[in-house]
């Protein structure tokens, strides 16, 4: 699984978000802010992974894409969010 994570990291941020968009699942939006900046940060899954894109909307850029195997980031989400519901 390491070494798809090391893969995925490889890729342009464009190619990130062109894969998430078309082959994960959203699961959730959350709004962040970082000093003067806000993003609007949208939860993904697919398979073991969970992916985040940063999307600030006030200068229309994505600032970041994450990815983890750690299920907690669901929840900064929102308590409704229920994993046992994805298929793996």
């Amino acid at each position: 699984m390491e070494d798809k994570n090391h893969q995925f990291e490889q890729l342009s941020l464009e190619k990130k978000c062109r894969y998430i968009l078309n082959r994960c699942t959203f699961i959730a939006s959350r709004f962040e802010r970082q000093g003067k900046r806000e993003f609007r940060i949208n939860l993904y899954h697919r398979g073991n992974f969970y992916y985040e894109i940063w999307y600030n909307s006030e200068y229309h850029y994505i600032g970041e894409v994450r990815i983890t195997q750690d299920r907690t980031i669901v929840d900064a989400y929102a308590p409704s969010v229920q994993i046992h519901s994805l298929d793996y």
